[in-house]
Parts: C-alpha cells; sequence; structure tokens
C-alpha cells in the first residue's frame, strides 16, 4: 500500500510551519493525498509541525 502527496513546496512548509492548517490545505487543493482511505486519513499524524509553528510572526493571523 501506498500513499502519494501531490502538493507545491512552499504548501508543504506553510503547513509544517503552521501557517496552513491541514484541512485547510487539502480543501483549498493546496495539498493532495492519493492512496487507501485509512492511510490518507493517518497521513496528517506523520507529520510534526515545527518547533516555530507556535512562534507569532508578523503577518499571521491566529
Amino acid at each position: 500500500m501506498a500513499v502519494t502527496f501531490t502538493a507545491s513546496l512552499r504548501s508543504l512548509v506553510r503547513v509544517w510551519r503552521g501557517d496552513l492548517g491541514w484541512s485547510d490545505a487539502l480543501r483549498a487543493g493546496s495539498v493532495r493525498v492519493d492512496g487507501p482511505e485509512a492511510l490518507r486519513r493517518a497521513a496528517p499524524g506523520w507529520f510534526t509541525l515545527s518547533t516555530f509553528a507556535s512562534v507569532p510572526r508578523p503577518g499571521r493571523h491566529a
């Protein structure tokens, strides 16, 4: 079984930094996940947020 992620580097970095939520990225089409449903549902748990994700940055909306 395999899962394929389709996204730009910018989109993945935005998710990793916490600037874009996983659900929002999927809904907007910024990230696409293909594969068996159980693996697609588990995919968000495979990515940990950057340790800097909770650090406020200019222009970031809470």
